[in-house]
């Protein structure tokens, strides 16, 4: 049983620091007022450069969700 309980002590501590990560980088994103997103540029039908020289593509609609 020890081990069972030193596993579960090791996972809940786990997940209380990416919650404590998440939330600083909540907090950043609050302060700063946008969400940045970038893409891979170059990519066909995800991120691709158009004739106006504007990207488009499934992952640029994503980031302007």
């Amino acid at each position: 049983m020890t081990r069972i309980h030193a596993l579960a002590a090791t996972v809940a501590a786990t997940l209380l620091v990416a919650a404590g990560a998440n939330a600083a980088t909540l907090d950043d994103v609050k302060a700063k007022g946008f969400l940045q997103c970038g893409v891979h540029e170059g990519l066909p039908g995800f991120a691709s450069l158009n004739q106006q020289g504007t990207y488009v593509g499934i992952d640029v609609d994503v980031c302007h969700g």
